[in-house]
C-alpha cells in the first residue's frame, strides 16, 4: 500500500500547515480604524444683564430725565437701556453643539518584527518536515504508508508524520529543525530522563510529542511508537536515544530504526483507518 491509496499527494504534503502559518504571518493585516467618539465640549460665553434688569435701569434714567422734559426722559431711558444691556457682567459656560459623526477607514498594517521571527521559525520547522518526508519516501516502495501533517480532532496540535508499516507498525514522528550552535551536541541528560543541546534543556520537545500522542491515542486503536527526528544539529555519541519513552533519532538513522519496528497488529485496514481519523491539517 502507498500514500496515494488513501490521500492525493496534493493534500498529503509534509510541512503544509507550517508553510501556511508562515505565509499568514508575513502578510499585511487589515485593520478597521474607527474614529474615536468625540466627547461633548463646552465654551465660555459672556453673561449680560437680562431685559428686565436693563429695563429697570432705563426707568431710573427716564425718571432722571423728567427733570428737564418728557423728550429728554425718553431719550435717557433708551440710552440707559442700550448701555446696560451691552455691558458684560461675567461669563458662563455652555455645551457646544455635537460634531457630525465620523466614520472609520480601512488600513493595512505590515507584519511586526515578532511576526517575522515567528514566520522564520515556522519556515524552519517546515523545512525539517519536508526533509523527513523525503527520507520517509524510501519506505513507500517497501509497503509503508506515510501520512503527513495530520490534524488531531478537537485540538490545535498536529502530527507531523504517521508511518504505518506493512506488518501493522504505527509510528508517530515529530520533525524538528534547529539552527546549529558551535560546539554544542545533542545528548541525554546525566540522569537519562532529559534531553540537552549544549547547555540548553531540550526536554520540552520530548514532552510535546508525548502530549500529542496521548491526545491521538484514542483514535489509533494500537499503541504507537513515538519518535522525534532532529535536523540541523550535531548529535553526541548516540544517534538513537530513548528519552521518556520517546525515541530521539538522527535523520541518517530514521529509516534503519523504522525497519526494526516489530509487528503491532494484523489489521490490514489500519492505515486507511488512521488516514480517516487524522485528516490533513489543511484539508
Amino acid at each position: 500500500m502507498t500514500t496515494n491509496t488513501y490521500r492525493s499527494t496534493r493534500t498529503n504534503v509534509p510541512g503544509a500547515s507550517a508553510r501556511h502559518q508562515a505565509a499568514q504571518l508575513r502578510k499585511d493585516k487589515a485593520k478597521w480604524d474607527v474614529a474615536p467618539r468625540q466627547r461633548p465640549s463646552t465654551e465660555l460665553v459672556p453673561r449680560r444683564p437680562s431685559v428686565r434688569q436693563s429695563a429697570g435701569f432705563a426707568v431710573i434714567g427716564g425718571l432722571a430725565g423728567l427733570y428737564v422734559n418728557g423728550f429728554v426722559a425718553l431719550v435717557s431711558a433708551v440710552a440707559v437701556f442700550v448701555v446696560v444691556k451691552s455691558l458684560v457682567v461675567g461669563h458662563t459656560s455652555r455645551r457646544k453643539p455635537a460634531p457630525p459623526p465620523r466614520t472609520g477607514q480601512l488600513s493595512w498594517i505590515p507584519p511586526t518584527e515578532k511576526d517575522l521571527r515567528m514566520a522564520d521559525n515556522y519556515e524552519l520547522g517546515a523545512e525539517g518536515e519536508e526533509e523527513t518526508g523525503r527520507i520517509l519516501s524510501v519506505l513507500e516502495r517497501e509497503g509503508w504508508t506515510i501520512l503527513h501533517d495530520r490534524r488531531i480532532e478537537n485540538s490545535t496540535a498536529n502530527l507531523d508524520h504517521i508511518a504505518v508499516g506493512p506488518r501493522g507498525q504505527v509510528v508517530v514522528i515529530d520533525s524538528k529543525k534547529r539552527r546549529p550552535v558551535a560546539g554544542a551536541v545533542l545528548r541525554l541528560s546525566r540522569d537519562g530522563n532529559g534531553l540537552r543541546y549544549g547547555d540548553i534543556d531540550w526536554s520540552g520537545i520530548v514532552s510535546a510529542v508525548q502530549a500529542e500522542v496521548r491526545r491521538a491515542q484514542g483514535e489509533m486503536l494500537v499503541e504507537p511508537t513515538a519518535m522525534v527526528v532532529v535536523h540541523g544539529v550535531e548529535f553526541g555519541s548516540m544517534r538513537v536515544m530513548r528519552c521518556g519513552g520517546v525515541l530521539v533519532v538522527h535523520p541518517d538513522k530514521l529509516v534503519e530504526r523504522l525497519r526494526m519496528e516489530p509487528r503491532v497488529t494484523d489489521k490490514s485496514w489500519i492505515a486507511g483507518h488512521l488516514d480517516r481519523a487524522f485528516p490533513p491539517y489543511l484539508d
